[in-house]
This record gives C-alpha cells, structure tokens and sequence, in this order.
C-alpha cells in the first residue's frame, strides 16, 4: 500500500476581493477570524489570526498561523468606492439610474448568448423589478379599497403615506436595492466609466507585482468573490503589460458574475482584458453554486465573451463547492432559502469537517492550491 503524501505550503500570501459590498475590512476580517476559530475548533486545534494592520492604503491585513503554516491574508478595499460613489441611498437617486441601467443594457447585452449560458443571474437581476411590479399593485388595490370604503381625506391620504413607507422598506427587506445598485454599476463597468475603479485596481497590481517580485511565500493566491472576481482579468493583464511573471500566482474565482459585463457589446476593453488572461500560462480555480442565483455557476470567466476559446491556454478547472455536503438537511435548506447569505457561504466554515469545499483549507490550512484541489473538490 503505497504512503498518501500531503503537498503542503509553509508560507502563503492571499489576495482578496471582495465583491460589490459597502462592508469593509472590519466587516471581513471579523467574519474571517470568527470562522476561522470554528475551523479550528471542529478540529481540535488552535489557530491565531492577528489584528488589522492598516499601514498601507486600501490593502488592509491579518496574518493566521495555523499548524505550521503562515499565511499572509490582504483584503485589497474598494468598499470606500462603493459607500461614496456607487451607493444611491435616495429612493429616486436609485430608480431614476436603475431604470437607466436596464434601459442601456437592455440595447447593448448580448441576451442570446446570456440565455444560452445561464437563466438564473438574469431571473435574479429581474428581481427587483418582479417586487417594483408586485407591490405597485398590491398598493393600488388597497389604495382602491380605501378610497371606496373611506370618506375621509386626511386618512386616505395617511393610508397612501402609509403604503408608500411600507413598500419601501419591504423592497429595502427583500435586499432589492442591493440588486438594482449591482446592476448599475455593472453596466458602468462594461462602458469603462469608472475611472476611479481603473486607478485603484493599478494600486491592488502594485500590491501584487511587488510580492510576485519579492518572492518571499512559497504560494500565492488571487481571490476573487462575486463582483470582485470581475477585477482579475483586468488586473491580469496590467501585470502582464509590467512584465511579471504571473505562473506563480494562483487564480480563484467564488461565485463570479463576469458576464454581467462580458456579455454587453460596448465592453471592448473588458474583452481585451479577457483574452490576455485567457493566454497567459496561470492555474484559474473557478468554484460556483448552482444554488447561486447570483453567479454563473460552472461556466467560467471566458465561456460567452471570447470567440475563440482555443486561445485559453491556462489550466482553467472548474468546481462547485457542494454547499449541502457540509451542513445537516434542515439547516441547510434554511441556508438556501436565504439567498443573499447564501451567497456568501463561500467564504464560511461549515458544520461538518466531512463537508467538500472549505475556504479555510485554501487560505489557512497547510494543504497547498494543488492539494485543495485534489483532495476537497470534485472537478467538472
């Protein structure tokens, strides 16, 4: 019987991107140190995950120690973007850019291709509009009732104040002005008109060429979550352009949305960007949910956008992280249910060891990206 030998890494250096979230690095780093202690804990270990260190700008980090394995984690934030600039808090502010962004995608999306790669993203970003539809007549009818049955001015009126606040905090509920500010600055994102997003992925490709240049770990991942996965391509190729050797560097995508942007026509530049990936000589891990209604879920980050997938000649794998393997029945369907937490479970532990996919194996555990592949996913 032949001796099972572990591929391990002593020293890693994470790069994460969080997806379109006015949270922040206070935000992430507590959930990852809360999770991380779970991890441990249902394995009977220690692990230590430090403090924030904030010396340098939008690159906050933590460092975990964990059974002889030091790993290096850096949230690369853009939150601030998103609280100041892409955040439409007035109701009309919102709706009045919204409908703008259907309008403008609806005339420049490749919806053929969209259809035939995955329906649910789609149903999910028709959402907000299904409630707007939803609640517009719910709100007549019981505006009709009053009107008939009630006499009296000032309560009609104070019904329709009523039905108004009530609509709005139930769309607020259902996390649809979520969808809506997701869908606008996607739209924006394939016609190029955020500048200061392009000016601040070329700092995150400072952040990186250096340590690539450094070379002081001994494996180094690019994580990209949800939206943030949507950034790799572009920061790809501007390291590719400074000529660094990128065949270190491992490519993990969780619960990516890329073609929100790679399917509009007008995304020249997004397409560009695609294509450079595609042919450099780097590992890309892409990890999705069919249960996410919010990704593409096993279809990858070129398939749609590039006419010619021959020209993808890195090692793309794909995978879903089998979510239903690491939880009970009941608890499980209780997170599926909630589609927006669900969403995020990439970047939790589990209640079960047994469990397949665990962002705690890739990021903390002394199994390198070789031997997270190997042995806790099933490839499609």
């Amino acid at each position: 019987m032949g001796i099972k030998v572990l591929m391990t890494v002593s020293r890693r250096k994470v790069f994460y991107l969080s997806g379109f979230d006015p949270r922040g690095a206070n935000h992430y780093h507590g959930s990852y140190k809360k999770e991380a202690e779970k991890y441990a804990r249902l394995q009977g270990k220690d692990i230590k995950v430090s403090g924030r260190d904030r010396s340098t700008p939008h690159n906050v980090r933590w460092q975990i120690d964990y059974e002889g394995t030091f790993t290096d984690y850096n949230f690369l934030g853009w939150d601030d973007l998103v609280r100041t600039q892409h955040w439409d808090k007035k109701p009309w502010d919102l709706f009045k850019n919204a409908a703008k962004a259907y309008i403008d995608n609806f005339k420049i999306a490749d919806w053929r291709t969209a259809f035939k790669l995955s329906r649910a993203p789609i149903i999910t970003l028709s959402y907000p509009l299904i409630v707007i539809l939803g609640l517009f007549v719910l709100g007549l009818s019981i505006a009709n009732i009053a009107f008939v049955f009630i006499p009296y001015t000032i309560i009609r009126i104070l019904i329709l104040l009523g039905l108004i606040w009530g609509g709005v905090k139930i769309f607020s509920f259902v996390k649809a002005p979520w969808l809506l500010r997701l869908f606008i600055i996607n739209n924006k994102l394939a016609r190029d008109h955020i500048p200061e997003i392009k000016e601040r992925l070329n700092l995150f490709a400072d952040y990186i060429e250096n340590a690539l240049r450094n070379n002081e770990y001994d494996e180094y991942l690019l994580i990209g979550h949800s939206n943030g996965a949507t950034f790799i391509p572009l920061i790809l190729k501007t390291l590719n352009e400074r000529g660094v050797n990128l065949a270190p560097l491992k490519i993990v995508s969780l619960g990516h949305c890329i073609p929100l942007v790679s399917l509009s026509q007008k995304a020249h530049y997004y397409h560009e960007a695609l294509e450079t990936a595609a042919s450099l000589p780097i590992d890309w891990l892409d990890i999705g949910a069919p249960a996410d209604g919010t990704c593409y879920a096993l279809i990858g980050p070129y398939k749609g956008a590039l006419s010619d997938l021959n020209i993808v000649k890195n090692n793309l794998r794909l995978a879903s992280p089998r979510f239903h393997t690491g939880y009970a029945n009941d608890t499980y369907k209780k997170l599926r249910a909630n589609k927006y937490s669900f969403h995020f479970l990439y970047l939790t532990c589990p209640d079960k060891l047994a469990g397949e996919y665990n962002y705690f194996d890739l990021t903390a555990s002394p199994m390198n990206y070789e031997e997270f592949i190997k042995s806790r996913l099933k490839l499609l």
